[in-house]
């Protein structure tokens, strides 16, 4: 559900941009002004509370909303002076009166993007998230108060005058004037219900409310002409995307598409049209298996054809609703954004973040909580080892072959640990010369038999280095517990750091098995 009202938010702002654009291409000599500055200043609302409804944090809601006040402070003045224009009574840039309005309106833009600083509009924002949308609950100023009595006064006035133009206007235009005074109302029904908290989830329900008012108001300035905004969108926005757009019919087969489809099929040509999915997407087949699948829904699709490509691709279905059959499903359409770059980016922060540098296996950190996840719940009642292990002597290899040298060991050490564990198994280094095995379901005899193997594998292998044979042993330390209410892993590490050091003390190059277990 976030999807669609984020996506509807979205189609919200494109169309609402598409009007604009039209009416300033379309009229001459500053005709229809304020309208085309309306349905812009409707579409950057539209844009920026998008936004809003993904934000995390009420700082990021902050940044978004000072964007979508780039659009709402103005739009009760421009709703007022669309009403005067449409009517006939239209106010320059230059008129005193639009001045005067148009400077309230920035004048309510600084006092809310400056609200951090007196709190004058907003007193405070607290982000909640209900279900995978951000709702920003506000606790207003007094200049929140005195804007929204001032977009409520020029609603009624814009209302007023349409209202009184109803009594002297021809008959042929009359409908238009219906048209508009119902795409005001619902503009107003739709805010207001919004700031009275009446809106489904929360959501501001005013973007919707100007796109069909705006939508109206076109269809009322040209009578008798309906606004094909197919085509304004197919040529302004749907042509120009970066994204991956497919319209997939009920026979899934492709039933449009934009351009940007040829960025992962150059070798189809320019047709695709007609096609079913697997012929199109034949050397991505994920894609067309997805695509004809299912209905709704998202998924990070990785290309298996040889470019290593990463897609967001998210289904929606299009249907018309009937009264005697029910809703029909008319199309699909599939939507793709390339995430590769944004992937690799955070594959490489998580490999810094949760791997040791020398040695390529896990660091401390991240041993941590993977080992957390390892003994949840669901292990309640079941054994868990620890293994610590401490290279013999590992400063003298240091001194007499060099820190390379050293470095080497540990490399090869680690790597013969890694070879030598189940895939269940995390191993970590757990600093310098130290690493550390977390070994989930076996108990001390097989934990101690896998440190007696461990050990001897280590005493076996032979480094060399520059020519020169290096041969080192290691010292262990086994512990084990029981998973439970209230287990942690740290009684269970000092109990096998505690065991290491007994095999130290004992000679080396030995195993121990802590005597104490950690229960819960």
């Amino acid at each position: 559900m976030g999807y669609v009202i984020v996506g509807a938010m979205v189609l919200s702002g494109i169309i609402q941009l598409g009007i604009g654009i039209y009416v300033i291409v379309q009229s001459s000599r500053g005709k229809n002004l304020w309208f085309s500055c309306l349905a812009i200043a409707a579409s950057v609302y539209s844009f920026g509370y998008a936004y809003e409804l993904t934000a995390q944090t009420a700082r990021e809601a902050l940044v978004y909303m000072r964007i979508e006040y780039l659009g709402i402070a103005f739009l009760p003045t421009l709703g007022l002076l669309t009403a005067l224009e449409f009517t006939g009574k239209h106010w320059s840039p230059g008129s005193k009166p639009a001045i005067a309005m148009l400077a309230f309106s920035a004048l309510t833009l600084v006092v809310m993007h400056t609200t951090h600083l007196h709190h004058l509009y907003y007193a405070d924002l607290l982000p909640a998230r209900v279900g995978s949308l951000t709702i920003v609950q506000i606790t207003r100023g007094p200049w929140y108060t005195v804007a929204m009595t001032y977009a409520n006064l020029v609603l009624v006035l814009g209302v007023v005058v349409v209202a009184r133009s109803l009594v002297t206007v021809p008959a042929d235009l009359k409908a238009g004037h219906w048209l508009f005074l119902a795409g005001f109302a619902l503009m107003g029904l739709s805010s207001n219900a919004s700031a009275a908290g009446l809106s489904p989830y929360g959501v501001d329900l005013t973007p919707y409310g100007f796109m069909v008012m705006n939508v109206l108001l076109l269809i009322g300035l040209r009578p008798g002409q309906v606004f094909d905004l197919v085509s304004i969108a197919k040529s302004r926005v749907f042509d120009g995307m970066d994204d991956i757009v497919v319209i997939i019919d009920r026979s899934n087969r492709v039933a449009g598409y934009n351009p940007a489809l040829h960025q992962i099929i150059p070798e189809r040509g320019t047709d695709c049209v007609g096609q079913p999915l697997p012929a199109v997407f034949d050397k991505q087949p994920e894609i067309a298996e997805f695509a004809a699948n299912h209905w709704n829904g998202d998924a990070d699709i990785a290309l298996n054809d040889g470019t290593g490509q990463v897609f967001r691709a998210r289904i929606r279905t299009v249907g018309q609703n009937s009264r005697r059959r029910g809703t029909r499903v008319l199309a699909k359409y599939l939507t793709m954004t390339n995430i590769t770059k944004e992937m690799n980016m955070v594959r490489a922060m998580k490999d810094l973040a949760d791997l040791d540098g020398l040695t390529g296996i896990a660091n401390y950190r991240s041993f941590h909580d993977q080992v957390e996840q390892l003994t949840g719940g669901q292990r309640v009642g079941r054994p868990v080892s620890m293994i610590m292990l401490d290279i013999d002597h590992f400063k003298a290899v240091n001194d007499t072959y060099g820190h390379k040298a050293g470095d080497m060991v540990l490399q090869r050490i680690a790597s013969l640990l890694s070879q030598n564990i189940r895939a269940q198994d995390v191993l970590a280094r757990y600093g310098g010369e130290e690493f550390i095995i977390a070994i989930p379901d076996i108990g001390a005899d097989g934990a101690v038999a896998l440190a007696e193997r461990l050990r001897k594998s280590v005493n076996a292998l032979e480094q060399i280095y520059e020519g020169q044979s290096i041969k080192v042993t290691a010292s262990f330390g086994v512990a084990c517990g029981t998973i439970g209410p209230g287990f942690g892993i740290e009684p269970l590490i000092k109990n096998a750091d505690r065991a290491l050091y007994e095999a130290k003390s004992s000679g080396r190059n030995a195993v121990i098995l802590s005597s104490e277990r950690s229960n819960p």
